[in-house]
């Protein structure tokens, strides 16, 4: 087999887990892949917010909203924004400005978030979010996939 078509296969397999693995809509990852460079920053950003939210068993929009004292959305809330800061270098404002908060609050959930990190299992779960989303963008920068399910 070439080593691109290789490479294709194995991108459209990870593509499939990631689905799989952490509930995302069938669309929403197309979307985030769509651009042939790196995608832009609000879109990088809303499949972050989609990821996590799907991952805790919420609604996307639920972390968008400004709920004061819900632990159950607070928590997903910071870890996506800790995510976008790490994973996708955005700034404080701009995460800030995503999720209509002030960079204070984003600072605060990136030091908790960092403080969590110390728990190993807490660490792990994290360290797989980020290579999802550096996957993700990779894939990203390489274009649409290829549907090779024709080529045998």
């Amino acid at each position: 087999m070439h080593r691109r078509t290789k490479k294709s296969c194995r991108d459209l397999r990870l593509r499939n887990r990631l689905i799989l693995k952490f509930g995302i809509l069938e669309n929403a990852l197309p979307s985030a892949m769509a651009s042939l460079q790196s995608p832009p920053t609000d879109l990088a950003a809303q499949f972050v917010n989609q990821m996590i939210a799907a991952a805790f068993q919420l609604k996307a929009e639920r972390l968008l909203k400004s709920d004061r004292g819900a632990v159950r959305v607070n928590r997903p809330r910071q870890i996506s924004m800790y995510l976008m800061n790490t994973a996708l270098s955005l700034k404080f404002t701009e995460i800030a400005e995503f999720y209509n908060k002030d960079r204070t609050t984003v600072s605060h959930a990136c030091r908790v978030i960092e403080e969590l990190r110390d728990d190993p299992e807490f660490d792990e779960r994290i360290g797989e979010f980020e290579k999802t989303i550096r996957t993700v963008l990779e894939l990203s920068s390489t274009g649409p996939l290829k549907d090779y399910s024709s080529d045998r």
